[in-house]
C-alpha cells in the first residue's frame, strides 16, 4: 500500500510539473503573440518623423541666400507627423563685414516642396520677434505678396484686406512647447522654436488659394521661405497682433528654396514598445521558472 501511495504521488506531482510546463509555454506564446501584435499595431498607427539640415557654407544650387542680417551657421527644422510638432533652430554668426550686425528676428514659411513665396491662401507666415527679452510669435495666412505683410494685409488682391490672423503668443502661448534666443559663447546667436502646428493646419483660410490650406507642415520634400531682420522694430495692439515690422532694408537677410530633400528619422517609441514588450516576457519566464523550480 505504502508504495501504491508512492506511486501517485508521483504521478501526480508529474502531471502537475506538465501542467505547469503547459501553461508556461501558452502564457509565453500569448505573451509574444501580445508583444508582436502591439509593435505591429504601433508601427501601423505611428507616422514618420522629417527633418532638414542645411549649412550655406557647404554651397549647393536650387537656393538663393543672402546673410546681411547674420551669416546663418546652422538651420534646422523637424516636423513630426504624429504629434504636427514643428521645430525651427538656427544659428547666426555676425553679417560679413559688419561686426555688429545680428538678426533681431525672423520671418518663416515652410511648405511641403515649393517654394511658398508668392503662394497665397496655402501657407502660414510666422514672425519671431526677439528684440525684447521674452520671444514673441505669432502666425497669419500668408497673402504671397513681397510688398505688404501679411500681418497687415490678407490678400495680394488690390486694396487692403483684413489680416488673417491665426496665432499669437501674446494672446495664447499654448501653441509654443519652446522658444528662445541664446547668445553662444562663441558669439553666434541661436534663435527657435517647437510648436504644436495643428491649429495653424487646421486652420480655414480667409482667403482660399488656388491650392489646398496646408499651413506649417513638410513630409519627404520641404520648401524654405526665411527672412531674418536685423536692426528691427515691432510694435503690437492691445490683442497682441502686430502693428509694426520694420527694418533697415540694408539688414535683411533672407534663405529661400524649394524641394530640399529631407530625412526620415527613426520612431523611438515603437522601439521602446517593443523592448517593454520582451522585457515583460523575460520577467514572466523568470517567474515562472521559479515556480518550476519550487516545485
Amino acid at each position: 500500500m505504502l508504495r501504491g501511495t508512492e506511486d501517485l504521488e508521483g504521478s501526480t506531482m508529474s502531471t502537475m510539473r506538465n501542467d505547469r510546463k503547459n501553461l508556461w509555454n501558452r502564457s509565453r506564446s500569448l505573451i509574444l503573440g501580445g508583444t508582436v501584435a502591439i509593435g505591429m499595431a504601433a508601427t501601423a498607427m505611428a507616422g514618420p518623423i522629417y527633418e532638414f539640415e542645411f549649412d550655406p557654407e557647404f554651397g549647393g544650387t536650387g537656393y538663393d541666400y543672402n546673410p546681411e542680417a547674420g551669416e546663418i551657421t546652422r538651420f534646422y527644422t523637424r516636423f513630426d507627423t504624429n504629434t504636427n510638432a514643428l521645430t525651427l533652430e538656427v544659428n547666426f554668426a555676425h553679417a560679413p563685414n559688419h561686426p555688429n550686425v545680428m538678426p533681431d528676428g525672423f520671418t518663416f514659411v515652410v511648405s511641403d516642396g515649393d517654394n511658398p513665396i508668392r503662394e497665397s491662401g496655402q501657407f502660414a507666415s510666422m514672425y519671431f520677434d526677439a528684440t525684447n527679452a521674452n520671444p514673441i510669435m505669432s502666425a497669419y495666412g500668408y497673402n504671397g505678396s513681397t510688398a505688404l505683410h501679411p500681418w497687415e494685409d490678407g490678400s495680394k488682391d488690390p486694396g487692403i484686406q483684413t489680416p488673417d490672423r491665426i496665432e499669437s503668443s501674446l494672446n495664447n502661448a499654448n501653441w509654443l512647447s519652446d522658444i528662445f534666443v541664446t547668445d553662444e559663447a562663441n558669439g553666434t546667436r541661436t534663435m527657435g522654436f517647437t510648436m504644436d502646428a495643428t491649429s495653424i493646419i487646421d486652420h480655414l483660410p480667409l482667403y482660399p488659394g488656388s491650392e489646398p490650406w496646408q499651413g506649417a507642415q513638410f513630409a519627404e520634400k520641404v520648401g524654405i521661405w526665411f527672412h531674418p531682420w536685423s536692426n528691427l522694430a515691432t510694435d503690437y495692439d492691445q490683442d497682441g497682433w502686430l502693428t509694426q515690422w520694420d527694418s533697415d532694408p540694408l539688414r535683411r537677410g533672407f534663405f529661400d528654396g524649394a524641394n530640399f530633400n529631407t530625412t526620415q528619422i527613426p520612431l523611438p517609441g515603437v522601439l521602446m514598445i517593443g523592448l517593454a514588450g520582451l522585457g515583460g516576457v523575460m520577467v514572466a519566464r523568470r517567474r515562472m521558472a521559479s515556480d518550476r523550480d519550487a516545485t
